[in-house]
């Protein structure tokens, strides 16, 4: 039952708007379905895979009447929305709009580690919902957007079922996050984990990770001691995001290009097995209209558009220098 104090208003032909392909988006989904559809507040009759390429014109982008949008960019005319990126609000104006709005429908936490663990807590305190048996899937959710691995082959070769629907997330599309979300909502991770198409995924995800290995090593260096550079061809295998730490495990960050078939993509990652200051990237690439967390983010260029990538990828460069240069002079910045 709804928590005395937080009701919400009937939603009764709801759209769910979820960042994907991601583990975290998915589950995020996953507890907005439920929690919506039990709780008597919305029937879902569409589920819509939302991604960063979308953030030009993500504002002006009309939604259906009683649209939630979870993991993903703020969006005013969202009846419900949570999110934990420190880059959600696209503009002032937006920020402003969700201060204003401020009430049990929209949460957002820069400092939580996966939205489906805030959705977890929020919908709990605020209504008083929570189904347990999604409890192993939130854990997994806030453990893989963190980067809480125990060792960088572990984050490489994955073997619990939760890590290895999330590994084939590489080769997943647009329908077969809708069907994720539809099958984690009804059935245990580990039974999902093993339906054919997953496994699939997961097997090919294995098969290309051993080829990116081989592939990342010949296109990547250290400099200046501690930043892995690279630019690697990631069409014809799967490019793992802690590649970087496999063949450079002291290395404080990774920054490069990826070049895909749908573009460029310029990412850079902070090294999640070492403790320090340093800048958020998230910001970072906020600024040259990509976007992410403090210790990972990313943006995809057109991939007719090398020379800007190589522009984007030496602004990254000179920020993480820079902070590092910032740190040694004051200790400031951010965790």
């Amino acid at each position: 039952m709804p928590h005395p104090s937080h009701s919400i208003a009937m939603l009764p032909s709801t759209t769910i708007w979820f960042h994907s392909p991601c583990f975290d988006g998915i589950v995020s989904a996953v507890l907005t379905l439920d929690f919506l559809e039990a709780s008597g507040h919305g029937r879902v009759r569409r589920l819509q895979p939302v991604g960063y390429n979308e953030r030009e014109g993500w504002l002006e982008q009309e939604l259906p009447p009683g649209s939630a949008v979870v993991d993903f960019l703020y969006h005013p005319g969202a009846a419900f929305w949570a999110d934990h990126h420190r880059t959600s609000f696209l503009t002032s104006d937006a920020r402003s709009h969700f201060c204003q709005r401020r009430g049990p429908r929209f949460v957002y936490d820069n400092q939580a580690d996966s939205c489906a663990g805030l959705l977890w807590d929020h919908l709990h305190s605020a209504f008083g919902h929570r189904n347990d048996g999604y409890a192993e899937m939130v854990y997994w959710a806030n453990q893989i957007d963190a980067a809480r691995y125990n060792s960088v082959l572990e984050a490489i070769a994955p073997n619990m079922p939760a890590q290895q629907i999330s590994a084939g997330l590489a080769f997943a599309n647009d329908a077969d996050c809708v069907s994720l979300v539809r099958r984690l909502h009804a059935r245990p991770l580990e039974e999902v984990a093993s339906d054919f198409n997953v496994a699939e995924r997961f097997r090919r995800f294995q098969t290309e990770s051993a080829a990116g290995l081989e592939e990342f090593q010949r296109g990547a260096h250290l400099e200046d001691g501690d930043i892995v550079v690279f630019e690697v061809d990631a069409t014809k295998s799967n490019i793992s995001r802690y590649a970087p730490y496999y063949f450079y495990p002291d290395a404080a960050y990774s920054a490069g290009i990826l070049h895909l078939k749908e573009g460029a993509k310029v990412t850079a990652m902070r090294n999640p097995w070492r403790d320090f200051r340093g800048v958020s990237l998230g910001e970072v690439f906020e600024e040259i209209g990509g976007g992410g967390h403090r210790r990972v983010a990313s943006v995809i260029l057109p991939s007719s558009d090398l020379e800007g990538a190589q522009a984007v990828l030496g602004h990254v460069l000179r920020r993480i220098r820079g902070a590092a240069r910032e740190i040694a002079d004051t200790g400031s910045q951010d965790d």
